[in-house]
């Protein structure tokens, strides 16, 4: 057997002793951002990613999962970012990107790796999509699906409140101007000068 050959093994195995990436991985940022996308979009991304398991077999549990690395390089999975992007729903994916390179950079570098480089690629072609499709609308349906308490008033304005904080985003072209406000109380002038210290260094 061939050096070549030994080293993939070896990485094999070592890949073998991580958490299953469809069922540790996937289905816990699935699980946790369950109630922030649409039930249709949740069942689709889940789907997905099961029919691929199915067909690279990269599963830890009777398959090989170093194959988790052709699964990404492959056109089923840019299929997923293509559909998670156009409902809005990319950074889903980007959770699971990311929570496989903390969890294969040890063990498996080269799975860690690829997800990497996938991530950034992803997140560059949102950045340059961004930078010419700013709209009110974009950025509060971006928001809304994130959680926010968002509104999108008749005037163009997007408006997000929290518990002790409110956001004001006005959208151009290519710009989002926004003003944040925090609410808050204190006992003393001195705590409320290191708050303000605080946002001046935003």
């Amino acid at each position: 057997m061939g050096q070549a050959s030994r080293s993939s093994l070896e990485e094999a195995e070592k890949c073998r002793r991580g958490r299953d990436f469809l069922r540790h991985i996937v289905n816990h940022v699935l699980s946790e951002t369950a109630d922030k996308i649409p039930l249709s979009v949740f069942n689709e991304i889940r789907n997905r990613f099961s029919r691929a398991e199915e067909t690279y077999r990269f599963t830890k549990f009777g398959g090989n999962p170093i194959r988790l690395k052709d699964y990404l390089e492959s056109p089923e999975f840019q299929s997923l970012l293509a559909y998670a992007k156009a409902m809005n729903a990319q950074w889903v994916i980007e959770r699971i990107l990311e929570a496989t390179i903390r969890e294969y950079r040890d063990l498996c570098p080269s799975i860690a790796e690829t997800a990497e480089r996938i991530l950034e690629e992803a997140r560059k072609q949102v950045e340059e999509a961004g930078k010419t499709k700013l709209s009110p609308e974009v950025v509060y349906r971006t928001l809304k699906m994130k959680g926010y308490k968002a509104t999108l008033r008749d005037d163009g304005v997007v408006f997000i409140e929290g518990t002790n904080f409110t956001v004001t985003l006005k959208v151009t072209e290519s710009t989002i101007s926004y003003t944040i406000c925090r609410e808050g109380k204190a006992t003393n002038l001195a705590s409320i000068e290191a708050k303000i210290e605080k946002i001046r260094e935003l």
